[in-house]
């Protein structure tokens, strides 16, 4: 049966007329759509206060700072009764319970007698207090220490990257390197210096940080014959790997070295 929507016209063609019926009550057209979402949600409201009570102030003491403090929340609802006034205060808390302190000596007493004994206490690494972990006292002092170490091997590291800088000119070896592609795209250049982002630059054979991680000594990873020429978002994607091994470095250097003899440099 094909059914028409006073309101906006749709038509629906279905036998019981479920569906019909649904979409004229809460069509957009209907001008008593509103009124009925409006019964809906005070609806909602009356079941919500009569399962769980209205909303209400209640006043209650921090039982850390003893500052008083104000919890609105349903009538029936348990937080109602919230004890600390903050999380800062929650967290900080210490309980004075006795029942819970003989609690704790009688487990203790009790493990004692069974033959248990109590960790040995160890420096902290990082303020050197005593404690029962083998590393750290804390998670503070665990993630400082870290952040101090990580600084002085970036230290280390920018140190090495100086040292180990190529310290020469392409040009002055001209049969040695391809330079197709520097006539093809040009050399790399930032953005605030030319913005040749896909450009060429020179790089590392053995990476630097390869190097510094297996403590090469710096003049043999700023050599010459560590160098070639490649397109800059390629040196990226490389990242810090190798394309070739130290050995081969090393022989590659002692063939420059014969080529170039007046090169300073000892294997």
């Amino acid at each position: 049966m094909n059914r028409v929507c006073k309101f906006c016209g749709n038509s629906f063609f279905e036998p019981n007329g479920r569906i019909f019926s649904n979409h004229v009550k809460w069509c957009k057209s209907n001008p008593k759509r509103n009124d009925q979402n409006e019964n809906i949600r005070k609806g909602h409201v009356i079941t919500a206060n009569t399962r769980f009570g209205k909303y209400e102030l209640f006043d209650r003491i921090c039982e850390k700072c003893h500052q008083p403090f104000q919890v609105r929340t349903r009538s029936k609802n348990k937080k109602r009764n919230k004890r600390f006034c903050s999380r800062s205060c929650a967290n900080t808390h210490v309980f004075t319970d006795t029942r819970c302190d003989s609690i704790s000596l009688g487990i203790r007493k009790y493990l004692v007698e069974s033959g248990w004994t109590p960790k040995e206490l160890h420096p902290c690494v990082f303020c050197q207090n005593e404690t029962q972990n083998k590393t750290f006292c804390s998670t503070k002092c665990g993630h400082e220490y870290r952040k101090s170490e990580y600084r002085k091997q970036e230290s280390s590291l920018r140190q090495y990257r100086v040292l180990a800088k190529f310290q020469f000119g392409v040009s002055d070896y001209p049969n040695e390197f391809d330079f197709y592609l520097v006539r093809q795209y040009g050399w790399y250049a930032p953005v605030n210096r030319g913005n040749n982002l896909g450009g060429v630059s020179r790089d590392h054979k053995v990476s630097i940080r390869y190097g510094f991680d297996n403590k090469i000594d710096p003049n043999f990873i700023g050599h010459p014959a560590n160098c070639r020429l490649l397109r800059h978002n390629e040196n990226s994607v490389k990242n810090v790997g190798c394309s070739i091994t130290f050995e081969q470095l090393k022989s590659d250097i002692r063939s420059w070295e014969a080529r170039y003899p007046s090169q300073d440099f000892q294997i």
